[in-house]
């Protein structure tokens, strides 16, 4: 079945984003953990009971335009939706029929034609709830759609506002536009009420994206007014307070939207000029989030004081940036870990707050963390990458090689390739990178890297021998190798030879993604592509 969701409709939300700024960071976050995540969505669909009772002849060509709408053929199926009118005018299924010609007509895009139909369904069917409510809110939608925004809303005001409408699931989408309009003309508490009411349990059954939605958004409310009171009341459980399960999600929720909506300042809600009032934001966040610890702890007493670290170091380090905070809980996680009796799992969280020390820049606690890791190739390569970010190249080659001399098979691969990563892109030591890689020898793969250096040392003769190599010794790679001698060739000008190898990558691989850039090479330079443009072009560009 098709279900409805709003990210594959791209005019509405192109709306939204456009006119809301400061819900376009959170129509990019992550879709927060759901209720009823099994419970039957609301589709265009017949029911199964309302299909049931169609004729046969009814089914045939029902399911002769379902088919099409599902090949995305909206045309087709909406002609196919009309001769089921022709053909069964006295149907029951009419005024569902109706719609279906209507949406089939919105999603080709004709949406004047789908409008007129969504009004015949509401002026012959309006008390088909089942039909009409989804017309009243194609058709606001298809109104926004349209640009005509102030009518669009109009709908979905109606929608919400009549008793048997405002119950369809589509009501949600509903609720949820009308608040995004009051926040957009800064009535910011009319819009929380709208979001929390297509929050209802109902709608987690059948319309759970926008129940989804508009709890992001009405969290963001009370994040932005630092409220935290407020949003404890309505997300925790009355008749139980301290229901764990519960008081994890209110917690989850909330660092979710405030990790995201900090990044981008809430899409423009704090700017440079109020990056004090940003800050004041972040505190009374973290002030609220560090007293939800013990709802971590509770909720997994074997490991959720490190999900709650997880979440609180992350938070403070990339976005808060208190100091005294991140050395307190960074102190508290070490001695947490210390404890642990898996030492592969004591090493990758170990590992995990030497990253977060050093994009924070505290290198030395950094290396100091990493050098209580038991597992001694994977510490040192947690240095190297300490070294590497302070641009200390002497030391941080040191820890590579250091590395490379451990009886670990797979770290000193892949020390020895970023060293040589380093040779060949950061310092320019092209002749090392290259000695390197056929020590290493893994080809196709440091074949590709030879040849890049090659390149960048300015030896253009030597890349293309080894881009010969590759396309004489791996089918699979053959035709990209093809192509990058033609690019090269371009690149230095030699026109003369980048034709011959444009020409001969169209002969030879007629049918790759190289062969099109090569038309494309050609057109650029000026040269006709049209039949005959690959005689004589059998030869090899070395």
């Amino acid at each position: 079945m098709m279900r409805l969701n709003f990210s594959s409709r791209p005019g509405m939300f192109s709306f939204l984003i456009g006119r809301f700024p400061v819900l376009a960071v959170l129509l990019a976050c992550m879709l927060l953990p759901c209720l009823n995540s099994d419970a039957q969505q609301w589709t265009w669909q017949l029911s199964p009971e309302r299909y049931q009772e169609m004729s046969m002849f009814e089914r045939n060509q029902y399911d002769k335009a379902v088919d099409l709408l599902k090949q995305n053929a909206f045309k087709g199926a909406a002609t196919e939706f009309e001769k089921f009118q022709t053909q069964f005018a006295d149907s029951k299924f009419i005024s569902h029929v109706l719609f279906m010609r209507g949406y089939c007509m919105q999603q080709n895009k004709t949406r004047g034609e789908a409008i007129k139909l969504y009004n015949e369904v509401m002026d012959y069917f309006g008390q088909k709830v089942e039909d009409a409510a989804p017309a009243l809110y194609f058709m606001g939608v298809a109104n926004i759609e349209n640009g005509d925004i102030k009518q669009g809303l109009k709908c979905m005001q109606e929608m919400i506002d009549d008793p048997d409408y405002s119950k369809h699931p589509l009501a949600a989408g509903a609720l949820r536009a009308v608040g995004d309009n009051c926040w957009r003309n800064k009535e910011r508490d009319k819009a929380v009420d709208f979001w929390k009411r297509a929050t209802a349990v109902e709608f987690w059954k059948t319309n759970q994206p926008e129940a989804n939605a508009s709890l992001n958004n009405a969290i963001t409310y009370y994040i932005l007014k630092k409220d935290y009171a407020g949003y404890e009341a309505w997300r925790v459980d009355k008749k139980d307070p301290e229901n764990v399960e519960n008081r994890y999600w209110v917690a989850e929720q909330a660092w979710n939207m405030a990790w995201n909506g900090f990044a981008g300042d809430w899409g423009g809600e704090f700017t440079f000029a109020k990056q004090k009032e940003k800050g004041e934001s972040m505190k009374a966040f973290w002030n609220w989030f560090k007293t939800q610890r013990t709802y971590y702890e509770k909720k997994d007493p074997k490991g959720g004081i490190w999900t709650y670290y997880d979440r609180a170091i992350n938070f403070v380090t990339y976005r808060y940036g208190d100091k005294d905070e991140r050395t307190k809980l960074v102190e508290e996680a070490l001695a947490y870990i210390k404890k642990l009796e898996d030492k592969a799992d004591a090493n990758n969280k170990l590992a995990w707050i030497s990253e977060r020390l050093r994009d924070a820049g505290v290198f030395d606690r950094a290396i100091f963390v990493a050098d209580q890791m038991t597992d001694r190739p994977f510490a040192e390569y947690k240095k190297y990458e300490v070294y590497a970010r302070q641009s200390d190249w002497e030391k941080a080659i040191g820890r590579l090689k250091d590395i490379e001399g451990m009886p670990n098979d797979n770290w000193k691969v892949q020390a020895g390739r970023e060293r040589a990563r380093l040779y060949r892109e950061v310092l320019g030591k092209y002749d090392e990178a290259i000695k390197l890689y056929q020590a290493i020898n893994l080809p196709p793969g440091t074949l590709w890297d030879i040849q890049d250096c090659y390149k960048r040392w300015g030896k253009l003769d030597e890349a293309l021998r080894q881009l010969t190599e590759i396309e004489n010794s791996f089918p699979d790679q053959a035709s990209n190798a093809a192509w990058y001698k033609a690019a090269y060739l371009d690149e230095a000008g030699d026109r003369e030879k980048a034709i011959a190898q444009a020409r001969r990558i169209m002969k030879v691989y007629p049918k790759s993604p190289a062969s099109s850039n090569a038309h494309q090479l050609l057109e650029k330079l000026g040269v006709k592509t049209g039949g005959g443009v690959v005689d004589g072009a059998d030869g090899d560009i070395n």
